[in-house]
């Protein structure tokens, strides 16, 4: 199916479109006076951002020689699901089988732009309407295409798993695209299936992915090549805040089957034949730093500590400052920090680069192929048009794949060497010289008279996670990393006197997005210490959480709805045996409600898992055996990130340089799991990210109900406080 004429005459349903962090200039200009700063703060947790302005449907699909729909899939596939679940939103308003769709990704030059990158699990909430509408225009298009083909008027004719048919006559899709070459577009949108007359959405299927990646055949981009491909490594410092003093390359350039060694502006490589190679070369680099300061683990903490710098107030209702006034003895205080983290994903980070003349071609797994295209532009000066990003399936993503500092490395050896040059980072480089997820500091007060809190604070200390990289400005101006680090911060209860101030610190190292990026920052400290202010009131966690979740809006109604529904799920009211602890907390981001509880016991004072029981209301669910297996794979990472992993500073270095020297959960570590996903006729919202920010604090409110004792900070290690 070719593209013939122009969609211009298209008329579509106004979609929501905003700009990556475009949005951001927009809040910048409404919101940068310090009164208005807390509505920046509501609005920027509860955008959801939409920057593709393409759909022709002719750009989103063809057909194929064996009548196949090829689906150029403007979201990256980085183990989430999402080419299974888009393939099912074609192929439900195409009337297809879901092995005759075949989602392959977009790149710079097939398929619409996505200007608004993979991540912050937007890509269902954002694109389920918009894709089913590319897909049922395509189903008029061809029915209108079919209809002097077979002699049959269109109001006659009908689709059915890849055939038009009617009058007893039929044509297939891929024969119809060949004797056509002027499509008809509607003038207006087509009516799209109603929830009620959905076949395929809503029902449980396996990925489409699954066979090629469990057979190998999968390309990541570690596994892509070129012709004549050479392979480099490039030097790193070994201190987060070290640059180059000096460096000697000699023995490198001598070692057997280094092509190259490149010392330039900045920039050592060594280039080989293969990597092993290239590694090797690496290594006989002798080089010295300057390092204006060597960092300690206990310097960064009290850096980062809530009162360094100036307090930005994101969140006012009624009048904390009186009610703490009028009860200073009654107030409650409670410290809570998190931990540096690193992502750890299987697969580093990197890409392979040709440049020739004016001509740019990448392969990579990228989170965003715009902003590569943007890097590729600025620093060789290309049209955008002379530049071709492929994307691969990706071992992991989590925010960590929207940068593109090796990929920005092989565009600029690739043009010194005048060849197709791969670069990935090593996994020491992964580790020493990456970015990383901020550590926190949090203070939580509140008064509590009769069970019933009267007001509560949040403050939160934290480095930006976003817009550090992606919108500086937006940072001076907000006072923060609303959208990122901030995000969840404000404290989501109605109770009538809440507060929530944000210290925007700067670390001496790269920090960046981590899974549920904020969310997972804040619901740790805010649900723990909903969690004490309910022991100390004497009531059930639980039970105190639904005496303050009050009041006729969307918000209570379906956040009471999933904790009730959890509380006879997880059989919280039964009272186990000795030695067992059970924990709960729950929380709403991306529009999603989780409420999630748990149970442990101490195995030689360490804690396992033993039971965890979620449920969900994301809205409608379009394949439900996909998003069970989100469920589950935020639970492990929010196991492992509650008990094991964290990043030690000695001397402006991470002490962890590999797997073996950093704490992550393993196979033993799996709970039995319940998961449940509520029936709700709610558009769908995000379900990547909510459901691992409960793990850490139901986890901490377990062990506290099993031992007494309350752990504030991660990771929780009741062994090490001798418990």
């Amino acid at each position: 199916m070719k593209k013939e004429g122009s969609n211009k005459g298209l008329s579509r349903r106004k979609f929501l479109i905003l700009g990556g962090f475009g949005v951001g200039t927009t809040v910048i200009g409404v919101y940068a006076c310090a009164p208005l700063r807390r509505s920046a703060a509501k609005v920027i947790s509860e955008t959801e951002l939409l920057k593709i302005k393409d759909f022709d449907p002719l750009v989103w699909f063809e057909i194929s020689e064996d009548n196949n729909i090829i689906f150029y899939c403007p979201k990256v596939e980085m183990g989430q699901g999402v080419y299974t679940g888009f393939s099912l939103l074609v192929a439900e308003e195409l009337d297809l089988r879901l092995d005759q769709i075949i989602a392959v990704p977009a790149s710079s030059h097939k398929g619409a732009e996505d200007g608004a990158s993979t991540g912050g699990s937007f890509s269902t909430s954002t694109l389920f309407e918009p894709i089913r509408e590319v897909a049922a225009t395509m189903r008029e298009m061809l029915l209108s295409a079919a209809e002097p083909i077979l002699g049959v008027e269109k109001s006659q004719l009908m689709v059915e798993e890849g055939l038009v048919i009617g009058k007893g006559k039929s044509i297939t899709y891929a024969e119809i695209a060949r004797q056509t070459s002027d499509w008809k577009v509607p003038k207006k949108s087509p009516e799209l299936k109603p929830a009620s007359s959905f076949k395929l959405i809503g029902t449980d299927v396996k990925r489409v992915d699954l066979k090629p990646k469990v057979m190998g055949e999968g390309i990541y981009s570690l596994d892509a090549e070129m012709d004549g491909m050479l392979y480099a490594v490039t030097l790193s410092s070994p201190y987060f805040n070290g640059t180059l003093k000096s460096v000697d390359v000699s023995e490198a350039e001598n070692y057997p089957g280094v092509t190259q060694v490149i010392n330039q502006d900045g920039l050592v490589a060594v280039v080989a034949k293969n990597r092993f190679t290239a590694e090797m070369g690496i290594r006989r680099i002798k080089a010295e730093w300057d390092v204006p300061r060597l960092w300690q683990q206990k310097e960064i903490e009290e850096h980062m500590t809530v009162g360094n710098g100036k307090a930005v107030n994101i969140q006012k209702e009624g009048s904390v400052k009186k009610v703490f006034k009028q009860n200073a003895d009654e107030v409650i205080t409670a410290e809570y920090r998190s931990p540096i983290g690193i992502h750890a994903q299987m697969e580093p980070n990197g890409g392979i680069a040709h440049v020739q003349g004016d001509k740019a071609t990448i392969i990579t797994g990228t989170q965003s192929i715009h902003q590569v295209v943007n890097y590729i532009q600025e620093e060789l000066d290309l049209e955008a048009e002379n530049i071709e990003v492929t994307n691969t399936y990706m071992g992991g993503g989590f925010g960590r794949r929207i940068y593109r500092p090796k990929v920005a490395d092989a565009v600029k050896i690739s043009k010194i060497v005048g060849k197709p040059v791969q670069v990935f980072t090593t996994r020491e480089e992964e580790f020493q010289a990456g970015y990383y997820r901020p550590n926190n500091h949090h203070v939580m007060k509140a008064v509590v008279i009769n069970g019933s809190i009267q007001a509560i604070e949040h403050h939160q200390a934290s480095d930006a996670m976003y817009v550090n990289n992606a919108a500086p400005a937006m940072r001076s101006f907000l006072g923060g990393d609303l959208p990122s680090a901030n995000h969840c911060a404000t404290v989501f209860y109605p109770i009538n006197h809440r507060s929530t101030n944000i210290y925007d610190i700067q670390l001496p190292f790269h920090t960046g997005p981590w899974r549920a990026i904020g969310a997972w920052l804040n619901c740790f400290p805010i649900e723990s210490f909903m969690d004490e202010l309910a022991h100390s009131s004497q009531k059930d966690p639980m039970a105190f959480r639904l005496d303050h979740l009050q009041g006729d809006n969307e918000n209570v109604g379906r956040m009471r709805k999933v904790i009730q529904t959890l509380r006879e799920r997880s059989k919280w009211d039964q009272k186990e045996r000795a030695g067992i602890g059970k924990g709960f907390a729950c929380i709403k981001d991306r529009k999603t409600y989780v409420a999630t509880a748990l149970e442990i016991e101490l195995v030689e004072g360490q804690v396992k898992v033993l039971r965890v029981t979620s449920v969900v209301d994301a809205g409608i669910i379009v394949n439900p055996e996909g998003a069970r297996t989100q469920v589950e794979g935020c639970i492990m990472m929010g196991i492992s990130a509650a008990l094991y992993e964290e990043m030690i500073v000695k001397d402006s270095q991470f002490v962890a340089s590999n797997y073996h020297e950093y704490g992550l959960a393993t196979l033993k570590d799996t709970p039995e799991m319940d998961i449940i996903l509520l029936d709700s006729n709610y558009p769908p919202s995000g379900l990547g990210e909510p459901p691992i920010s409960p793990i850490a604090p139901a986890l901490a409110n377990a062990i506290f109900d099993l031992t007494g004792n309350r752990l504030r900070n991660i990771p929780l290690r009741p062994e090490e406080e001798n418990i």
